[in-house]
């Protein structure tokens, strides 16, 4: 039994995780699906990376309006690709749903080469 200032974790019904249930008696605890490894090769974030770095390249040796403008265009080809691609979608776009995604990044995109448009050159 517990003291008045100490607190039984069987009181509560809550053990040592409360993030998960306990397993059934002869349940088995492993899961139906083994969870991610994190070593698998993410083809939409090495794309986007890929897209990022090639637009602080343009942007360095070109022109910051030229950077900017592949910026604006990387961001409008995820925004294109998010809507159309089947759900899950790619993994470095598909953060929050589908619509939410498509309009940030449209967003980012349209203000992006707005402000690209309104640089003075040089």
């Amino acid at each position: 039994m517990a003291t008045p200032h100490q607190v039984d974790p069987g009181a509560t019904g809550r053990g040592t995780s409360d993030l998960a249930p306990a397993p059934a008696p002869g349940a088995d605890a492993s899961p139906a699906t083994p969870p991610p490894t994190g070593r698998r090769f993410r083809l939409s974030l090495w794309l986007v990376g890929a897209g990022v770095v090639a637009s602080v390249a343009i942007g360095l040796a070109v022109s910051t309006r030229a950077g900017s403008d592949v910026l604006a265009g990387v961001l409008a080809l995820s925004a294109v690709l998010r809507a159309t691609l089947p759900a899950p979608g790619p993994e470095a776009l598909a953060v929050r749903s589908r619509w939410i995604d498509v309009t940030v990044l449209g967003g980012l995109a349209a203000a992006v080469a707005v402000l690209a448009q309104v640089l003075p050159p040089g």
